[in-house]
């Protein structure tokens, strides 16, 4: 049973949880800026990932510094879940769910389309690449929901009747988060409604959760699969996963069934397993 809501706060804990999505995404943009420049010269697949990655990693500890010096009862849980503890269990849940449905449509593109993948598998290579990317990628995605599902959603959370107002800069703020990655020189600027899209369905997630638990399970089954399952030459992640997908890069109809029928799906889902009402979102 949840102790406090979530998201909500009055205005002056708003500027406090601003002042903390501005520190958090700092210290990403700094670390960024002193890693790239070692990052464009290494050629290892796998050391490149985990510098890559790095800045993330970095940004979590020194945030959790920061709210040890500055907060006094401030803690990692309370920006997680509304619960006493952390539920394992929800992440795992969504986890395994958005795992298995990934799995499932790269079956179907598979059998439909055999001859754009291809499979390679180095057991070395592959064993450091699961240790970097079970580590860091999911503090990877961590951060992501650390800064736009909680910290900024809090941020705003005062404005009790705009909770759509919140759900959507915090969506916006997050597709121009994913401005750089390089699916957007391939594809168009259309992605960014893919990313769009994405940021409403976890925010939606955390809303109705109470936390970002949920969320946070989804976005790291997502980004794993990415990294270790499968990878193609324009994505953000270059990894030597287990496939290589060879198409040519496009907005295809995969993404639509994701946005259009898997999230909802997804939403409905978790809300009858945690008996979560939808009306929440419109309280």
């Amino acid at each position: 049973m949840a102790e406090f809501d979530f998201i909500s706060n009055d205005k002056r804990q708003g500027g406090f949880f601003t002042l903390s999505f501005f520190i958090l995404l700092t210290l990403f943009f700094v670390f960024s800026f002193l890693l790239n420049p070692v990052v464009s010269k290494i050629e290892d697949s796998n050391l490149k990932f985990l510098l890559i990655l790095l800045p993330f990693f970095l940004s979590i500890i020194f945030f959790s510094i920061y709210l040890k010096l500055f907060t006094n009862d401030l803690n990692f849980k309370l920006l997680i879940s509304s619960n006493k503890k952390i539920n394992l269990k929800k992440i795992g849940f969504a986890f395994f769910i958005w795992f298995i449905v990934l799995t499932i449509l790269l079956l179907i593109k598979f059998i439909f389309q055999p001859s754009n993948y291809f499979f390679h598998f180095n057991v070395f290579s592959f064993l450091i690449l699961s240790i970097i990317s079970i580590i860091f990628v999911s503090f990877q995605a961590f951060f992501e929901e650390l800064l736009f599902r909680s910290l900024l959603l809090k941020a705003f959370s005062f404005k009790k009747n705009k909770i759509w107002f919140t759900i959507l800069f915090s969506s916006f703020m997050f597709s121009i988060m994913h401005l750089n990655n390089p699916e957007i020189i391939y594809i168009g600027y259309i992605v960014l409604f893919y990313y769009f899209l994405s940021g409403i369905f976890l925010s939606i997630l955390t809303v109705l959760d109470n936390g970002i638990e949920l969320s946070l399970g989804f976005h790291i089954a997502n980004n794993l699969f990415g990294s270790l399952i499968i990878t193609n030459k324009w994505q953000v992640f270059q990894t030597k996963a287990l496939i290589l997908d060879k198409s040519l890069p496009k907005f295809s109809w995969d993404i639509w069934i994701i946005l259009v029928i898997l999230y909802p799906f997804c939403i409905f889902l978790y809300c009858k397993v945690y008996k979560r009402s939808f009306g929440l979102i419109f309280a």
